[in-house]
């Protein structure tokens, strides 16, 4: 499966994750509402917090406050209300025969058999959606461990990527590579010399077309200068991400020295990582760095083809 073909496929997951966020959002700020809670509080707790912990929180938090209302005003009651606070409609009724507690909805006395009145009950509000909600929430972690799984075990296709590599005594480099000559290469060497610099990259990412494929690839060249480091062990690793992006590692064994090597990089791929990153006897490190933009462009030392594999 390639890389794009992963992405795409968690492209519906992703949206149906957005989705119920926002209708968990939209539940509790109505819900909240309703019950006389801090709907906005409560509804950035649920949308925010992550793994529908806060839909959980809230669920929790609700169970205290009355979806009940007055059949007369429609206003929130409690079920311990005997009439309505706010417009004085009667909620609680006494049996006529017995004169024991009664319900509004009961149609006969338990006590004493007596017929009771009819009464409109107080209206509880209907759980709009919370069912679809709740299984919602339990189906999109199963879908997402199963999409992660997925990803993990079907092979990632980056697309292939070529490497080469050279390296140079860094006051032989431009007798032998005259074409750096007068450019940027030359200059940055020269001014690496002046400041007696250990380290240091001068990379640049350029677009270019495969002599062979004729397709668009992504060239990373990369220079890297090297005072007494080993350049007979200077090389490089590369590997694609889940972005299918392959990157550059520089790897450098060796110390400080008198003797300058300058060793050159070239990746090519469908997708290619930058900066490069150099790795100084196994550990990373961060060394002083060019990145050409602009209208200056790095000299590629060479012809590159795309080709199968690494």
């Amino acid at each position: 499966m390639s890389i794009a073909a992963g992405f795409i496929f968690l492209i519906p997951i992703l949206i149906l994750v957005l989705a119920a966020i926002t209708a968990v959002g939209v539940f509790v700020y109505r819900d909240a509402k309703a019950r006389g809670l801090p709907a906005a509080a409560w509804t950035i707790c649920a949308v925010l917090l992550p793994g529908f912990v806060g839909l959980a929180l809230y669920l929790v938090a609700r169970t205290g406050r009355s979806a009940l209302k007055c059949p007369n005003c429609g206003r929130r009651v409690e079920r311990t209300f005997a009439v309505c606070p706010y417009c004085g409609e009667k909620l609680k009724l006494a049996c006529p025969g017995c004169g024991a507690a009664v319900e509004p909805d009961w149609k006969v006395c338990p006590n004493c058999a007596a017929p009771l009145p009819e009464r409109e009950p107080p209206v509880k509000e209907k759980e709009k959606g919370l069912g679809w909600l709740l299984a919602i929430c339990v189906i999109i972690p199963l879908v997402l461990v199963i999409g992660l799984i997925c990803l993990m075990v079907l092979p990632l296709d980056h697309g292939g990527y070529s490497t080469s590599r050279v390296y140079y005594a860094a006051d032989e480099m431009l007798a032998e590579c005259p074409e750096l000559q007068g450019t940027v290469v030359d200059s940055w060497l020269k001014m690496l010399e002046d400041e007696d610099a250990d380290i240091a990259l001068l990379w640049q990412k350029q677009d270019r077309t495969g002599e062979e494929s004729g397709e668009a690839v992504e060239i990373l060249g990369c220079y890297v200068y090297l005072r007494g480091y080993d350049g007979e062990t200077l090389n490089s690793a590369s590997s694609g991400d889940l972005l299918g992006r392959v990157d550059l590692d520089i790897l450098v064994t060796g110390a400080p020295g008198e003797e300058a090597t300058v060793g050159y990089f070239q990746l090519a791929a469908d997708q290619v990582a930058a900066p490069p990153e150099v790795y100084l006897n196994g550990q990373k490190v961060t060394v002083p760095s060019t990145n050409l933009t602009g209208e200056v462009e790095l000299p590629l030392l060479f012809d590159f083809y795309l080709t199968d594999g690494e």
